[in-house]
């Protein structure tokens, strides 16, 4: 008889985004669809995305729209599971600019090249079941090419058949260790979509498991490593899978060949902390006219 696990973490640590910008009439429309994943660092908890979902602009000429708008969006909002049942979801709303300053923190590159990658603070309720990436995912490891992984996110968008993230299997498909264009990113083979911009990518590894109380023991700093060999049988041990978050997908950017050859762009997850690293607050050259939802 099949055994159900239940609803993976990497699968509610992802959240459908939709961003709203102003439209002609004055009224709030819903301009595009894409994926973000809750991340935490120093004691917050941080909404990832890429840089182009917010300002619906590519990174590379931002007066070139990339979303059916004639402005950047002004607000997104996220979907949330329920901490009591995780078959629904609660909305989660965000004003992306703040007296006119955009609320999102940005990788303060350097190099002229922008980093399509940003955080944003949020704050939940106690309605919300709240699941970070550093909950379930391993630290991360070597990425080779050819390795697989998996893109958890919402291709579809709102899709009432499965409100949950997809998971859409991929390879590595060009050196992770040589940057692309001079910027630390890599090629997979899976074709970019909107919706899935700004997903999570992980690695799925191996690794060695043990039940709970032998788990327990092998973590004690007050247990020798002699007392932990023989208080833990070899039979104890287990072997299973672990998540590795390897990436930020930003597929939906691609062009001419990549886009024929049905590949995207992966951003190096080790960027993440670089938002982090030295505080900046979001830029669009091109912001919005009506900032203040």
């Amino acid at each position: 008889m099949l055994r159900l696990r239940g609803v993976n973490q990497a699968t509610l640590a992802s959240v459908l985004i939709e961003t709203e910008c102003v439209g002609r009439n004055g009224e709030l429309v819903v301009a595009q669809t894409a994926t973000g994943f809750m991340y935490r660092k120093h004691g917050s908890t941080f909404l990832i995305t890429n840089w182009h979902v917010v300002t619906g602009r590519n990174p590379d000429d931002p007066s070139h729209m990339l979303i059916n708008a004639h402005e950047s969006p002004v607000c997104l909002t996220f979907c949330m599971p329920k901490a009591d049942d995780h078959k629904w979801f609660l909305p989660g709303h965000i004003p992306l600019y703040e007296n006119g300053r955009p609320s999102w923190l940005e990788i303060d590159d350097d190099t002229g090249g922008r980093i399509d990658l940003v955080a944003i603070k949020i704050a939940f309720s106690d309605d919300d079941y709240v699941v970070a990436v550093q909950d379930f995912s391993a630290k991360e490891g070597e990425l080779g090419i050819g390795e697989s992984v998996v893109v958890v996110g919402f291709p579809f968008g709102r899709y009432e058949k499965n409100p949950h993230a997809i998971w859409k299997s991929a390879m590595v498909a060009s050196e992770p260790s040589l940057m692309l264009s001079g910027r630390a990113r890599y090629f997979l083979d899976v074709p970019g979509r909107p919706g899935m911009s700004g997903s999570p990518v992980y690695a799925i590894r191996d690794v060695l498991t043990l039940p709970a109380e032998a788990d327990k023991i092998m973590n004690d700093p007050n247990i020798d490593a002699i007392e932990k060999l023989a208080a833990v049988s070899p039979s104890d041990w287990g072997t299973g899978k672990a998540l590795h978050l390897v990436g930020v997908y930003a597929g939906a950017l691609v062009e001419g060949s990549e886009r024929s050859l049905g590949i995207g762009f992966c951003w190096h997850s080790a960027l993440i902390d670089e938002i982090f690293r030295k505080t900046r607050y979001g830029t669009n050259p091109e912001p919005p006219s009506f900032s203040d939802p």
